[in-house]
């Protein structure tokens, strides 16, 4: 039997996100699993000027930032999670999101992602790309992506 005990949500604070997380709640839920609830934070947020920050100012911000971004993802998704105490709170840096959510999948072995996807099309698609199309084309696990109804699919 297949079963999803590590689950890592790609949280990114869009509309699409916040649509996709109860399925990675609902499947946390039938399997008794984990959910690693990820927010990539780009690299270049940690310098001042070009030069890089002092260690323990580093560590000061990126404890503030986790602490805005947990209160941020309580905010929207909280009164959906009931009596679910089984998730984690990570935050990674690094400017190619997709690269960090498939070394996270990797080094924590998870069993499936679940993330949103925006939609885009068109020259945004072309000059940005897409990061969940690039984890589902290169993840070495099943990748759940949930589109948000709203957005209108382009033929």
């Amino acid at each position: 039997m297949i079963t999803f005990k590590k689950i890592l949500f790609c949280n990114d604070f869009s509309e699409s996100a916040k649509w996709a997380f109860p399925y990675a709640l609902e499947l946390a839920k039938l399997h008794d699993g984990k959910i690693y609830i990820l927010h990539i934070v780009p690299e270049t947020d940690r310098y001042l000027f070009g030069y890089s920050l002092p260690e323990d100012l580093k560590n000061q911000i990126e404890q503030e930032q986790k602490k805005k971004i947990e209160e941020g993802f309580k905010e929207t998704c909280i009164d959906q999670m009931g009596d679910f105490k089984n998730y984690e709170f990570i935050i990674k840096e690094g400017d190619v999101p997709f690269i960090e959510i498939l070394e996270f999948a990797k080094e924590n072995d998870v069993d499936i992602i679940v993330m949103g996807t925006h939609g885009r099309t068109g020259l945004t698609h072309v000059l940005f790309g897409s990061t969940a199309e690039n984890v589902v084309r290169k993840s070495s696990c099943p990748v759940l992506t949930v589109r948000h109804p709203e957005r209108k699919l382009k033929l």
